[in-house]
């Protein structure tokens, strides 16, 4: 069976790859910014802290998903990790000037992360379904 393009961009080796090296980079981002010192003049309260923290953890999960595509087990293992990482930053932050840890932010986070499963899991495969070709009874 053919491979469309748009198919390979997502699951392909060499995507499933690069989809792992923006988990890197991203959780490497996220961490400096969260360590780095708050200052009012710098980061004014926008009111959207928590929206923050649930598509920065989407997004991880989002990459986290599809660099692990057809790894069921290890996505057990992505969820605990990027789980862990949001606590270890908040733990993190009350040692940081102009930071703090909450549990709120914790609770965001794993939304996030849950969001970022379910949507690139259903969407992963609805694209998987619709590339597999159909056997019913219609197409005989």
């Amino acid at each position: 069976m053919k491979t469309s393009p748009f198919h390979r961009l997502l699951f392909g080796r060499t995507a499933r790859r690069l989809w792992a090296l923006l988990l890197v980079l991203l959780s490497l981002a996220i961490v400096a910014l969260a360590m780095t010192p708050a200052s009012q003049e710098i980061t004014p309260d926008t009111g959207l802290d928590k929206v923050e923290h649930v598509v920065a953890f989407g997004a991880l999960a989002w990459c986290g998903v599809l660099a692990l595509w057809r790894r069921p087990a290890a996505l057990s293992w992505l969820t605990a990790g990027l789980l862990l990482l949001g606590i270890g930053i908040e733990l993190a932050q009350t040692q940081v000037p102009g930071r703090t840890g909450s549990w709120n932010d914790i609770v965001a986070d794993a939304i996030g992360i849950a969001l970022g499963l379910a949507l690139t899991t259903a969407l992963a495969r609805a694209l998987e379904r619709r590339r597999t070709p159909r056997t019913d009874a219609a197409t005989r």
